[in-house]
C-alpha cells in the first residue's frame, strides 16, 4: 500500500498548468470550520450559494480544481471517482457562475491510522494535545483498510492510497497532484515535489 497526500498539481518547478477555483472570501470562515473539524459534517452550516470564483484563469480545465479541506471537481471527474467518493465524504453546494459543470466534495472519513510511535507530529501546545501538522508520516495498514480517501486529526492535509491514485490514471484526470507519503514496504517515502500523475509510473513529472 501507498499513501499520498492529495494536492492540485503543478510541475516540479511550481509552475501552475491547470486553473483552479477558490472560495470567494466571504466564506473564508466555513472554509477554515471545515478543515478544523475532520470527521465532522458540513451540511448544517454550509451556504446553498457557496460560491466560488476562478484563480489563474488563463489556463487549461482540470478536473480538479481545489483541494483542501474539500475538493471541487469537474463533473466527469466526480462521476469517475463517485464509487471511492460516496463512502467516505459527502457531496455539498457549489456556485461558479462562469461554469456549472462542477461539484463539491467534502471529505470525512477521518481515521486513528498514524503510527504515533514513528511518526513525527507537529503540536501546538507542549502537552501534545492540539496537533497542527504531520512531518513524517507513519502508518497502520490495518487501520486504513480498503479506504482510498481520508483525514487525519493530526493534519489538515487529505490523504490517499494507490487505489486513488490508479484510478485517476486510469481514467485520464487532470490537475490531481500526488506526493508519496508512506509505503507499507519501504516506510517513509516522501517525495520531494508535489504535482501530477503522470506519465503513467513518474509523480515527479508531467
Amino acid at each position: 500500500m501507498m499513501v499520498y497526500n492529495l494536492h492540485c498539481a503543478h510541475t516540479p518547478k511550481e509552475n501552475v498548468k491547470y486553473f483552479r477555483l477558490a472560495p470567494l472570501n466571504k466564506y473564508f470562515d466555513i472554509d477554515c470550520k471545515a478543515a478544523q473539524n475532520p470527521g465532522v459534517s458540513a451540511k448544517r452550516y454550509w451556504p446553498d450559494d457557496f460560491e466560488v470564483e476562478s484563480v489563474y484563469k488563463n489556463k487549461k480545465k482540470a478536473d480538479l480544481a481545489y483541494a483542501n479541506p474539500f475538493l471541487i471537481l469537474s463533473s466527469s471527474g466526480a462521476d469517475a471517482l463517485r464509487d471511492l467518493l460516496e463512502p467516505n465524504g459527502e457531496f455539498l453546494p457549489v456556485y461558479y457562475k462562469e461554469d456549472s459543470d462542477f461539484v463539491l466534495f467534502h471529505p470525512m472519513t477521518c481515521l486513528d491510522a498514524l503510527d504515533k510511535d514513528k511518526a513525527v507530529v507537529k503540536y501546538y501546545d507542549n502537552k501534545k494535545k492540539e496537533p497542527y501538522n504531520v512531518d513524517w508520516h507513519y502508518f497502520l495498514e490495518d487501520k486504513i483498510g480498503d479506504v482510498s480517501i481520508f483525514l487525519l486529526r493530526e493534519s489538515e492535509k487529505i490523504y490517499v492510497t494507490d487505489r486513488f491514485v490508479e484510478r485517476v490514471r486510469e481514467k485520464k484526470l487532470k490537475g490531481f497532484g500526488f506526493r508519496k507519503l508512506w509505503s507499507s514496504e519501504l516506510g517513509c517515502v516522501h517525495s520531494k515535489y508535489i504535482c501530477g500523475p503522470f506519465p503513467e509510473g513518474e509523480d515527479i513529472d508531467w
